[in-house]
């Protein structure tokens, strides 16, 4: 009988998540004019990708909450200037994955129909709080049609960008 090892590559999820963080902002500056428009506003979210693909493809991270509130933590201090919007949405979003993990499939199809939805959760749930501490004041229609559209788009072909080259790097480095 075979005994199965503990997972034992801790750091496979914070060097990921530091090169995503970084990446997003890269992509934000580079490409601003084209993502930031008055019209629209295109958010790349590779570190919500990120999480959503490593809380599915490495199922054995016990950590993953506590790295998500680190990365939320880290995120804000970087990008928002709001401290805990974040650091409190990120580890929400890994738990809700987590316990609906067992019941998708670990496919293309399936992991890009869970980054719509927690991409649509986190964008929703930011923008409420954003609200509710005076962040903003345009309503949510205008949310919808502005930001959360032009940004399901972006983040839709980023994922069908990454999601092969990191999908095996992962499961390849989750082995052994």
């Amino acid at each position: 009988m075979e005994m199965q090892k503990p997972f034992q590559k801790h750091w496979i999820a914070p060097v990921f998540l530091l090169v995503a963080m970084i990446v997003d902002g890269v992509i934000s500056q580079v490409f601003a004019q084209w993502l930031l428009h008055p019209n629209y506003t295109a958010v790349p979210e590779l570190t919500l990708l990120m999480l959503v693909m490593l809380t599915i493809l490495l199922p054995d991270e016990n950590w993953m909450v506590a790295i998500a509130a680190i990365t939320g933590l880290v995120f804000d201090s970087f990008y928002t200037g709001i401290l805990g919007i974040n650091a409190l949405l990120m580890p929400l979003v890994v738990y809700v994955v987590q316990q609906l993990t067992p019941y998708i499939f670990r496919s293309a199809l399936f992991i890009g129909i869970m980054d719509i939805i927690t991409l649509t959760l986190f964008s929703s749930a930011d923008f409420v709080m954003n609200s509710f501490l005076g962040y903003t004041d345009v309503g949510f229609t205008t949310f919808i049609a502005q930001h959360l559209g032009p940004n399901l788009l972006l983040n839709m072909i980023l994922f069908v960008l990454v999601y092969w080259p990191l999908s095996r790097l992962l499961i390849n480095l989750s082995k052994g």
